[in-house]
């Protein structure tokens, strides 16, 4: 084919694209691409920029999901007052998340930098009501944070007795912190009483993020 003959077939392509019912389409996704370009940009901005004009706290944020995007006036709220806000309220859990960590006992010399590596690299793991994360006599090998739902410790003393409760775990708990030192098995089972939601770390994958957590610990060798 010539060149001609190429270009006026781009050209019916492209008029046939933009006729309806395409027409709307086109636009459609072109918003959609502008909007997602949009937020990066924002998100970029607002984690560059310490600026804390017109961002919304943690509270406005889960209040402003659950009215569907709507202001407390009815209003939508502009991308870069929202987008802040989510940062912010992510910020806020991060922050919580790092202070559970610095009540674990055997990360109590680990440093605040430290404890913000160990932090980042912690991943989600959901636990369903009534599952078990682990069971008793299981190898140990993770530790984990609950963020949302509750959990009850229980050990087994013999086939013949019931499961005795040894503590009720709710959000902010944390178990399992032994593991990352040494294998061995675990003393008792947790079970979820509600959904569960936890954030956990390997030892081996803490162990590459810090170093071995015998090192931190005096007199542990």
């Amino acid at each position: 084919s010539s060149p001609n003959h190429f270009a006026n077939f781009v050209s019916q392509r492209k008029n046939d694209w933009f006729r309806r019912p395409r027409q709307a389409v086109a636009r459609c996704v072109d918003h959609l691409l502008s909007l997602i370009i949009r937020t990066i940009e924002l998100s970029v901005a607002a984690a560059q920029q310490d600026d804390a004009k017109n961002v919304l706290s943690e509270a406005e944020v889960k209040g402003f999901i659950k009215r569907g995007g709507r202001s407390y006036d009815g209003s939508i709220l502009e991308g870069d007052d929202v987008a802040r806000g989510l940062l912010r309220a992510l910020e806020a859990v991060r922050e919580k998340v790092i202070a559970t960590l610095g009540r674990v006992a055997v990360f109590s010399t680990l440093t605040p930098i430290d404890l913000q590596l160990l932090c980042d690299h912690l991943v989600a793991f959901p636990v369903e009501a009534g599952d078990y994360v682990f069971e008793q006599g299981d190898e140990g090998d993770t530790f984990y944070i609950i963020t949302e739902g509750t959990a009850t410790v229980l050990r087994t003393e013999s086939e013949e007795e019931p499961d005795v409760v040894l503590a009720e775990l709710t959000e902010g708990a944390y178990f399992g912190e032994r593991a990352l030192l040494k294998n061995e098995a675990r003393f008792a089972g947790i079970r979820a009483t509600t959904k569960l939601k936890t954030l956990s770390i390997s030892r081996d994958e803490f162990e590459r993020v810090i170093g071995p957590l015998a090192d931190y610990i005096p007199d542990s060798h």
